[in-house]
């Protein structure tokens, strides 16, 4: 057992008396008491649980040693070794019982807590709003202080910031932009006529980008604050030296009135120019913090890896180094495997993260994603290098419109491992012929067969054969939609050569498979739609909903500006109810994506510039048609199904897709999937 505390340690007053914490002590604690006693989770339960809490310990003889208004027995008191063991073990069973999160609020505060009674006041000072009376209290306690009572201006503006700055320590609700105005109203004399001046004129100019009595925080004060002693100490003793008459602040909680201030200030620097006397300079630097970037933050991932899979590959592998400190962030007492930076379900509702690490914010990885992340982490390609992001356009002009599509040099593409691709037959043949004069013909689509919901069946499309004609003639055979069919359906190109087979000619699979075997109950958010399936609703595919809400990408390759989010930002999520299911989202970062519409000739394009949130477990994209409307200026037709451009005498610049009750935009990523003649965006 340790020996008692100096008396010089002890910050609560130390009892002589009958009446002190010692008193009343049992002989023997019964450690079960301690069993019953609540778990406090969240900041606004705090006065339940300290009320349960006192009662259970009021039960055992103990509720004295949390009471700091009690004093403390004399060292040389025969029963100060016991209380001094009562008080450190009913302080250890507190924390206890306290989440991890609200403990490291309390310790936040920076008091050595030794005994119980320490613990449950700085806990109090901590979740326990002060109340009212202590606000006035506190409004009291800055009116208080006055400049006569100190030798000079800068000593008075100094303890009147220690003062305020104590105040708002102990969460004391004083609004900064009272205090300041408080603190020009005791300014304001013939001697510090100027500071004034120059301080209102500074308030003047922060009025026009903010809300003095709302944004006006503890920063600003102690910035304006500062600028006021660096005035009065630049001030020169010049007696002749022509003096602004400004209006007395007669009350804290009147607003400042910036026009008349104004008005005497360009007289005043009149007077000023005519006196010759040179007017110091009122705009003081202000030191920028540091705000940390990507870059700066310490495992941050390579851009192209997945952030779940790579958090994954974090937790397995440092996970498994036997080490007392954690490897991943350097603190004590757990492993990388349970670390909160990685772990968002283990992490406490209060948890504070240092701004220099690396954070994961969601998600849950399968082990292709796994596998993937540790080939991106071995051996980074091309595509993990950051796409600079293009020229940004005015609001409401972010079309590009009347773009005919010309195809570019017969060059055989290149992958990003620099490897060749193979040319089928179909292409060298048309490598042979000008592009200009490849025509492609509209074939059309029947419609599905009349049948209960769930049975729906689409019939395949025929293709016609590459017909032997001379250089120059040859034709492309295109499924499109005929044009009695409401909106525009999914087109697919799909070539051949001559005595290949439809399978043959797309690497195996037929063109245009069922849908029916597609999960259809949680549409948005889950697994993906048939892979094998040309019409497989993929990230890249866009969905048209209606109502106000965000865009959201799920294909990072559409994105042509990114941010990704930070320890310290609010991520978005978007939540959807369906057919009784619920799905979610969750955004790992914002930016703008590009989306390339097809057009009804087939060959012009228009490009749509979309801001946009970047949502990875989304099963696809998501359009908006309200905040389009807002935002980009189109307009959606229902009954034709297509988008019209309102600034450009309503054009139409693209069509949806209705497959499997779903209103899918007809872009080139979605359209043109089993074989791409040229790069046509």
């Amino acid at each position: 057992m340790e020996d008692a505390p100096p008396i010089e340690e002890m910050s609560v007053p130390i009892g002589d008396g009958a009446i002190n914490q010692a008193i009343g002590l049992p002989e023997k604690i019964e450690i079960d008491i301690f069993s019953g006693m609540d778990r406090l989770e969240e900041p606004e339960d705090f006065d339940l649980w300290l009320r349960n809490t006192t009662r259970l310990l009021k039960s055992a003889g103990l509720d004295k040693l949390v009471d700091i208004h009690i004093p403390r027995p004399e060292v040389q008191n025969e029963g100060s070794k016991r209380w001094l063991l009562y008080s450190k073990l009913v302080q250890h069973y507190l924390s206890e019982n306290i989440a991890d999160g609200l403990l490291a609020d309390i310790a936040s505060r920076g008091k050595s807590i030794k005994l119980a009674d320490e613990f449950v006041d700085e806990a109090k000072r901590a979740f326990q709003n002060p109340g009212i009376y202590a606000d006035l209290d506190g409004v009291a306690s800055i009116c208080s202080i006055q400049l006569s009572n100190h030798k000079t201006a800068q000593e008075f503006v100094w303890g009147f910031r220690e003062h305020f700055k104590r105040l708002w320590d102990l969460k004391i609700g004083i609004p900064p932009y009272v205090a300041i105005c408080k603190l020009i109203n005791q300014l304001d004399t013939m001697e510090t006529k100027f500071v004034v001046a120059s301080t209102i004129a500074d308030l003047h100019r922060r009025a026009e980008t903010m809300n003095l009595w709302t944004d006006f925080g503890q920063v600003d004060f102690h910035v304006v604050s500062f600028n006021i002693i660096q005035r009065l100490e630049a001030e020169m003793e010049d007696h002749d030296r022509p003096r602004l008459r400004t209006p007395l602040l007669e009350s804290v909680g009147n607003k400042l009135d910036f026009e008349s201030v104004d008005k005497e200030l360009q007289n005043f620097k009149a007077l000023l120019d005519q006196s010759a006397v040179k007017v110091p300079d009122v705009e003081q630097p202000v030191r920028e913090l540091k705000r940390f970037t990507n870059a700066d933050r310490k495992h941050f991932p390579k851009a192209g890896v997945n952030r779940a899979a790579y958090a994954q590959h974090l937790r397995d592998t440092l996970g498994e180094l036997e080490n007392k400190d954690c490897a991943y962030c350097g603190q004590k007492f757990h492993t990388a495997a349970k670390c909160f930076y990685l772990n968002p379900s283990s992490r406490p509702k209060h948890w504070r993260p240092d701004p220099r690490i690396w954070v994961f914010m969601y998600g849950v990885v399968g082990e292709e994603e796994t596998t993937l992340a540790k080939k991106l982490i071995a051996s980074p390609t091309e595509s993990n290098k950051v796409v600079t992001p293009p020229e940004r356009k005015p609001r409401g002009n972010q079309i590009e419109s009347n773009k005919v599509v010309t195809p570019p040099e017969n060059k055989p593409r290149e992958s990003l491992t620099g490897k060749k691709k193979v040319q089928t037959a179909t292409m060298k043949k048309l490598e042979e012929s000008p592009p200009q004069n490849i025509k492609m013909e509209p074939i059309a689509v029947k419609k599905l067969e009349a049948s209960p919901p769930g049975n729906n069946k689409v019939e395949p499309i025929t293709v016609n054969k590459l017909e032997e004609s001379p250089p120059g003639n040859k034709q492309v055979t295109v499924n499109m939609p005929a044009k009695n069919q409401s909106g525009l359906a999914e087109i697919q190109t799909a070539l051949k050569p001559k005595g290949a087979t439809t399978k043959e000619a797309t690497g195996g699979k037929s063109s245009i498979e069922s849908l029916t075997n597609c999960d259809t109950d949680s549409p948005f958010v889950g697994s993906a739609f048939d892979t094998s399936n040309s019409f497989t609703a993929s990230k890249c595919d866009w969905l048209v909903l209606k109502g106000p809400g965000h865009h959201i990408c799920a294909d990072m390759t559409a994105m042509t500006e990114y941010y990704e989010y930070g320890p310290n930002d609010i991520p978005f999520e978007w939540t959807w109810n369906a057919r009784g299911k619920r799905s979610e989202a969750h955004a790992v970062g914002k930016g703008k994506a590009k989306i390339s519409l097809l057009c009804e000739d087939r060959a012009t394009i228009m490009k749509l510039f979309v801001d946009c949130y970047y949502c990875p477990d989304s099963r696809f994209s998501l359009l908006f048609i309200e905040k389009a409307e807002k935002d980009l200026l189109l307009k959606y037709n229902e009954e034709t199904k297509a988008l019209h451009d309102k600034e450009n005498d309503m054009k139409i610049v693209g069509y949806t897709v209705n497959e499997h009750g779903l209103s899918f935009l007809g872009t080139l990523d979605s359209t043109i999937k089993e074989v791409n003649l040229m790069d046509m965006d």
